[in-house]
């Protein structure tokens, strides 16, 4: 038996450390009015750190026989944490800073103590790991080029596969490590079309050659070989083999000197004829998405700069603080720091040009738009709130209550002036004239017009001041009747800051504390007012769903709207598990009851009546049928057991979820190998021979399996309800025998179907002694595949 004594021996090394008499080095730590100095041990030093070992070695030494190291680059903070480390074994990071707690996990790697560096790894992935995503950029570039941190590295990647706008659509795209760079393009699972990889790495390659010719006409043969040299690890991930042919010539053609000959004459035979075998290594097309139901065509607005960045010529930062307010009809002025909007600049006069027709072509159907505009001669700026879409079609009176019309203090105009409509009928007029005229708020109240066709020309646009029966605005926003001409003006749309920024903007990234906590303070800002969610970045607020329902603080959870959770559960595109969105709801419907006791097996029926009362529109919107069964009792019979409940039997198409689905090298089913998969996929696309392993165009997606789902029928109506493109493998009892058949079809209970003959097939495996492999079309013809 033996005894240890740890604690103690912690708590005298620790000791020493404070011990000023036996010391032999001194270490320098941080710079200027920061810089410190601590006194040590070589001794403890060496044998806690091979760092320090090799250090000692050549640390100049006093007449005292002193020793001294000089690292600037470690905070007096951090080392003191380091120090009680090596010398005591303890490191208490409880109250410590996250941003601190990284950085001591890089020094801890450089002075070389990885037990140290490891642990603390570990605790920001399983434990900040919302401050990691906020602080992606930061993180991702500094850790990248190391050997170690292999654990951020991959959680950085699992998200970029998910997210990779984070990276090809930063504004330091370019400057990217090419190790970075070829690890996330020899990701099978990066979603982004194929012809934007293509795009994006020929921008990072040109970017590292700034000696290459802007005008690629003028390119010599050494330039393209230049650019191929640069991107030679690189070139072989891209999948040239499933980019659209229209957009190969277009895009592709231009660059096809970096290619190797082989490989061109290869691709363009495939766009020709892709049954034709071809030489080059053709990698599997990219998992960009694995939708289970066709869903609405949701767009992605390019996304702004931030507000602190010069995004207007005539407006700034307070200007927009105000503009926002009158906006969301706040009685005070956002502060700059809580700005619920970015504005992204659709057009400007000085770059696009002052004809009317220019403002109707650029603006057509972009809702929820500012026009700016820079009296000539003057300080003064005026403008108007549309919250409807521009339309160049259109002509005639358009209604609005939302409307507004403004002048904003600036320079000698020392005082805003905000007038809000007040005749909604005669909110806008989109005039018939599109030569001459651009916007008109009200009669005249704010109108943009130039004969001559150049706003900055012949003075006729004209903000009418005075009162009358034919004003459709509170108050008039100039004090005089004088036409004008402009010197610039804008028209910026309004985008909601929350879900976009997070994915795209990494400077802006760097900005914040917690991921989450702004998520939820932005929702509040959103759903405070009425706001149509199809015009808030709504790609966005799908993918990042999970940020939102994995929130577990209370007090958040109170301070959801209700109208904001039931426009999210109506989205058929919300890519969140079903279950997920379930516990979600309950934790929501529960934070708005606080007298409810904290144990669920103490509810009384009146507890569950209330709670059924407050989630009574919520209840509705869950996809009760997509549920897995081994989670329905447990989740859903435990949670909600009241006897007076009654359950809708109303089925709901499921949620269109984007997560990736296992490889078909991975055991994604019980039945079938990879093998046979190549054989499926070969047939699918009606190919002569079979698919290699390493050419394989498909995964397959788990819907369904009896063993796990239950063989009643229904449950095969249920929950295949909608998919398309899919195929049935049945193991026969008894026997080593698996049939089955692809539907390129949706599978619709109780719709009659016009099956398509053509596409049918037949399959059969034989498993056991047998090798022969059978398929049928429904013409009639059989073939055999050894």
């Amino acid at each position: 038996m033996s005894f240890k004594f740890f604690d103690k021996l912690s708590q005298d090394f620790s000791e020493l450390l404070k011990d000023k008499k036996e010391y032999n080095v001194v270490i320098e730590v941080d710079k200027g009015e920061n810089m410190k100095t601590f006194t040590t041990h070589s001794v403890v030093l060496r044998y806690r750190s091979s760092y320090f070992d090799k250090e000692l070695e050549n640390a100049p030494t006093n007449e005292n026989h002193i020793k001294t190291i000089i690292k600037p680059n470690i905070s007096a903070q951090i080392f003191e944490i380091i120090l009680k480390y090596i010398y005591g074994g303890i490191v208490n990071i409880e109250n410590t800073e996250t941003k601190t707690i990284y950085e001591l996990m890089v020094n801890a790697n450089e002075l070389e103590l990885k037990e140290l560096s490891v642990k603390l790894e570990s605790h920001l992935i399983e434990s900040k790991a919302s401050w990691l995503k906020t602080h992606f950029s930061l993180i991702y570039r500094s850790i990248f080029d190391s050997t170690e941190f292999n654990g951020l590295k991959k959680f950085y990647n699992d998200i970029i596969a998910k997210y990779p706008n984070l990276i090809f659509e930063s504004e330091n795209f370019t400057s990217l490590q090419e190790t970075a760079l070829v690890s996330i393009l020899a990701r099978d699972d990066l979603k982004f079309e194929e012809i934007k990889i293509w795009d994006y790495v020929i921008k990072w390659g040109i970017a590292q050659n700034p000696s290459l010719p802007t005008n690629l006409q003028e390119w010599s043969n050494e330039n393209f070989e230049a650019l191929k040299i640069t991107l030679r690890q690189c070139l072989p991930l891209i999948r040239y083999f499933h980019i659209p042919v229209e957009i190969i010539w277009k895009k592709m053609k231009p660059y096809k000197k970096i290619l190797e000959e082989q490989l061109w004459d290869d691709i363009i035979q495939h766009s020709k004829s892709p049954i034709e075998p071809i030489t080059s290594l053709a990698l599997p097309a990219r998992i960009i998405s694995n939708p289970e139901l066709p869903s609405r065509a949701i767009s992605t607005p390019e996304l702004p700069p931030k507000i602190k960045e010069t995004f207007s010529t005539t407006i700034n930062s307070e200007h927009v603080a105000e503009l926002s307010s009158w906006i969301d009809r706040k009685s005070t002025i956002y502060s700059l720091a809580n700005i619920p909007y970015e504005f992204q600049l659709i057009l400007r006069g000085s770059r696009d040009g002052f004809h009317p027709k220019t403002f109707w072509n650029m603006c057509h159907g972009h809702a929820g738009t500012i026009v700016v505009v820079k009296v000539a001669g003057t300080d003064e700026i005026v403008g108007g709130y549309n919250p409807l879409a521009w339309d160049n079609l259109k002509s005639g009176w358009m209604k609005t209550n939302d409307s507004f019309i403004f002048s904003l203090k600036n320079g000698n105009v020392q005082n805003s002036i905000l007038g809000r409509v007040k005749n909604s009928i005669n909110a806008l007029n989109y005039y018939n004239s599109k030569n001459i005229y651009g916007p008109e708020f009200g009669n005249c109240e704010f109108m943009m017009k130039s004969d001559v066709s150049d706003f900055t020309q012949d003075k006729q646009c004209w903000c009418w001041d005075g009162e009358n029966y034919y004003n459709c605005y509170e108050k008039s926003i100039r004090t005089t009747n004088k036409t004008f001409s402009i010197s610039d003006y804008e028209l910026d749309r309004k985008l909601h800051l929350p879900l976009p920024v997070l994915i795209t903007s990494f400077s802006f990234f760097l900005d914040l504390d917690n991921s989450i906590t702004y998520i939820y303070n932005c929702h509040k800002y959103i759903y405070g007012e009425i706001v149509d969610i199809e015009n808030m970045g709504t790609k966005a607020i799908c993918e990042l769903m999970d940020l939102i329902f994995d929130n577990n603080d209370f007090e958040d959870l109170k301070r959801v709207k209700e109208t904001a959770l039931i426009s999210i559960l109506n989205r058929d595109d919300l890519k969140v598990e079903e279950i997920k969105i379930w516990d979600y709801v309950i934790k929501w419907g529960i934070a708005q009851n606080s007298t409810l006791p904290a144990d669920s097996k103490e509810w009384s029926n009146e507890n569950f009546k209330a709670l059924k009362i407050t989630l009574q529109q919520c209840l509705p919107l869950i996809r009760y049928f997509y549920i897995p069964a081994r989670l329905f009792g447990r989740k859903i019979i435990s949670n909600l057991e009241s006897p007076s409940r009654t359950v809708s039997t109303f089925e709901l198409p499921k949620h269109v979820a984007e997560f990736s689905p296992p490889s078909v090298t991975g055991p994604f089913s019980n039945l079938i190998n990879k093998e046979y998969a190549a054989e499926l996929s070969s047939w699918i696309d009606r190919k002569s021979i079979t698919n290699s392993l390493t050419n394989i165009p498909y995964e397959f997606h788990l819907i369904l399996r009896g063993s796990r789902d239950g063989f009643h029928p229904k449950t095969f109506w249920n929950m295949r309800h909608g998919h398309v493109g899919t195929i049935v493998l049945v193991k026969v009892a008894r026997t080593d025998e698996i049939v089955g058949g692809y539907n390129p079809l949706a599978v619709l209970e109780c719709i009659q179907i016009m099956r398509d003959h053509r596409s049918r097939r037949y399959l059969m495996w034989y498993d056991g002694n047998s090798v022969e492999n059978v398929w049928r079309g429904n013409d009639g013809n059989d073939g055999v595949v050894q």
